[in-house]
């Protein structure tokens, strides 16, 4: 402590020379004078007298100047240091204040100094992190906030500085270095030399042997939690503190801008892609097509529109659920992206409906290439947990500019061919036409008709009785589906119904009228075993729809037995197994199941036999031709005699005269249903013919005669 107060002591006596010699002066002049005046004192007192005072009048002069003198340099240094802060003041940050007085006031410019080098670096880092967070709001790519992080590390402490990048893992990323020729970037596989991807010194060193130069690290990018990348520096010195600082705050807003980056990703994708397929959704497929009919009309090019729909899916979503449906829906926008060109789109438009964009092709042969190979795709057979399924593709077609110039026209009119196109059996494609285009335009006025008749009730039941030619009695009616107030005709709407799926609301109108029209029979005192209601095929593929049946039934306080179910053929062109079991299920439950419409379809002698059927129906296609043809005639007769064999009862339908009538009744036919007995009738109608029929004032065979 000594040591130290002496040497401060020692220091201030050298910076004080002037002012130490001038008091030596001070007090040696005095002591000389005094001598002297000793001496003149005892000679001559007056001369001494004049000796004093002008020696007193010297040393005050010496004192003032020597004052004055040192009262100057301080105010020089003050001024100084004064310009120097006004300087600052004006953001003039590398101004220095050169004081060399070996004083405080060289300590005080010395601190000046520091204080003003310090505030340099930091407006610096200040602009600099401005610069970054316009960048970050304005949305900039990563890579340009990277690359002025980059910029400013060496322009403020010129440092030759490197960011490293990941997505998943640090093996693969992108790195990013400045140097005196500006900033680059180039990709970085670490997969061979990289041992411990958690640790930021092995990645740190794994790069320094990857580049061959030596890199320090510096400071970690975050993203939501976790380590995204590695903010670090040329050579092993150690930063500084103000360098450190100003490296943390620049790695924080790049931990920003990343997370913004990675969530503003995020968000394109959940806006433009698909969340299970990866395939572009409806939108972004929208705004592709109609960025590709500007570019084929400033061309003078074309292109197509493929709407790929699959067949048979909804049974994997209702036989192993909803999971295994979205497996398949995976594999199946796998294989469509696997067989299409760079060039071309693929998207998922909303369930199982794909859009394809074919950019670009030479001629129709090959759109009929790309159909066939995608068709062929799709049906190979898909295995998911160990059960094998096999669906179909139903593709349709729209071409432009020929079928027309904007995204959702193109779009409606490949949906109408792919329309067309399920009316085949199995894949199939078929391309676009006038004709679609005006049943296109029908279907959909239809379909907005319909929806709202089934939200208004407008839809009920018809009933048309089916007499037995060997009792004359009514044993049973068919409901049919009627619109009221509405130009369209069963078969106009059913179709369309069945389409859009729309046909699964028919159900409650089916059981509600069939069990009015049961309990009002029964409480005026008709006989009626049942009512045949007609259940479509596509309602039968799903499993589980004869219970729902069947509960829909008890719900309404109907009983099964009260029912017959009519389906046609094509019930059992897409698993006849499953529309089996589904019908046996009613059967046990005591319903009868008609097949109608026989004779129209692939029916064989085999399927008659194994089918879980109880009433047959001849279709009136083939009454029609009767009389028109003996071989007609003939197997009318043979087709009675089989179902008699098999123990089928027959039912012939759209009988219409009495002679028609007295032919089947000779050929054993067991019941009747047509014009000849009566139309569909409304229940309002039904009862009274029933009663009279009933009680024989008027029986419908009779009245019909």
């Amino acid at each position: 402590m000594l040591l130290d107060f002496f040497t401060s002591f020692t220091s201030k006596i050298k910076s004080e020379r002037r002012i130490v010699l001038s008091v030596l002066c001070l007090v040696s002049a005095p002591l000389a004078v005094v001598l002297t005046g000793s001496l003149l004192y005892v000679e001559e007192q007056f001369l001494f007298n004049r000796v004093l005072v002008f020696t007193l009048a010297g040393m005050c002069g010496l004192c003032c100047a020597m004052v004055v003198r040192t009262i100057r340099q301080r105010r020089d240094l003050l001024v100084a240091i004064r310009r120097a802060t006004l300087r600052v003041q004006q953001d003039e940050f590398t101004h220095k204040v050169d004081i060399r007085s070996n004083d405080e006031y060289q300590q005080l410019a010395a601190a000046f100094n520091n204080m003003t080098a310090h505030l340099d670096v930091t407006f610096q880092t200040m602009t600099s992190l401005c610069e970054l967070d316009r960048l970050i709001l304005s949305g900039a790519a990563i890579k340009n906030v990277v690359k002025q992080a980059l910029t400013s590390t060496n322009e403020i402490h010129v440092i030759d500085s490197f960011v490293f990048l990941w997505k998943k893992t640090p093996l693969l990323g992108q790195l990013y270095f400045s140097d005196d020729e500006g900033v680059h970037e180039h990709p970085v596989d670490l997969s061979n030399i990289l041992s411990n991807e958690e640790d930021p010194a092995e990645i740190t060193k794994a790069l320094a042997s990857q580049l061959n130069r030596s890199l320090c690290y510096c400071h970690d990018i975050h993203t939501e939690g976790q380590r995204k990348g590695l903010f670090l520096k040329k050579g092993d010195e150690h930063l500084d503190k103000l360098a450190s600082r100003t490296i943390s705050d620049l790695t924080d807003r790049l931990s920003v801008a990343l997370t913004n980056s990675n969530r503003e990703r995020t968000l394109f994708r959940q806006a433009n892609y698909d969340a299970l397929t990866g395939l572009l959704n409806r939108q972004a497929f929208t705004e592709r097509l109609h960025r590709a009919l500007q570019s084929a009309k400033r061309n003078n090019g074309r292109g197509a529109v493929l709407f790929t729909d699959l067949d048979r899916f909804k049974q994997v979503n209702d036989t192993q659920g909803h999971k295994a449906g979205d497996e398949l829906l995976s594999i199946v926008a796998s294989r469509l992206e696997a067989n299409m060109r760079d060039a071309d789109s693929v998207a998922r438009l909303g369930g199982d409906e794909f859009g394809i964009l074919i950019g670009k092709y030479t001629d129709e042969t090959e759109l009929v290439r790309i159909c066939k190979r995608i068709m062929e795709e799709v049906s190979r057979p898909i295995t998911i947990n160990r059960v094998e399924h096999t669906v179909d593709a139903s593709i349709g077609v729209s071409i432009f500019p020929k079928d027309g110039t904007d995204a959702r026209g193109l779009l409606m009119r490949a949906d109408a061919a792919m329309y067309k196109a399920k009316e085949q059996v199995g894949s199939a494609f078929a391309f676009f036409d006038d004709t679609l285009n005006k049943r296109t335009k029908r279907r959909v006025q239809i379909e907005t008709q319909l929806r709202q008749a089934l939200r208004e009730n407008e839809l009920y039941l018809s009933f048309q009785p089916i007499l037995n030619l060997k009792t004359e009695a009514i044993e049973c009616v068919e409901g049919l589906m009627r619109w009221r107030g509405s130009r369209w005709m069963p078969d106009d709407f059913i179709p369309v119904a069945e389409e859009t799926g729309l046909i699964h609301d028919f159900t409650s109108v089916l059981i509600r009228d069939a069990i009015a029209c049961i309990a009002q029979c029964a409480a005026a005192g008709v006989a009626l075993s049942r009512v045949a209601i007609n259940v479509s095929s596509r309602q039968l593929i799903n499993e589980g729809i004869a219970h729902e049946l069947l509960d829909h039934i008890s719900e309404s306080g109907g009983k099964p037995a009260h029912f017959e179910v009519e389906i046609t053929e094509s019930s059992f062109l897409n698993d006849a197994e499953l529309v089996a079991r589904e019908l046996n299920i009613l059967r046990d439950a005591g319903m009868t199941i008609a097949l109608d419409d026989f004779g129209t379809g692939i029916s064989s002698l085999n399927m008659l036999r194994t089918w879980p059927l109880d009433v047959l129906k001849i279709d009136k296609s083939l009454l029609d031709e009767m009389f028109k043809s003996k071989q007609t005639q003939s197997l009318i007769a043979k087709i009675i005699e089989i179902a008699q064999v098999l123990h089928l009862d027959v039912v012939a339908e759209g009988v219409e005269t009495h002679t028609q009538l007295n032919e089947l009744k000779v050929m054993g036919c067991d019941l009747i249903q047509g014009y000849v007995i009566a139309k569909p009738l409304q229940l309002a109608e039904l009862i009274p013919a029933l009663k009279n029929h009933t009680n024989g004032h008027a029986p419908l065979y009779h009245s019909a005669q």
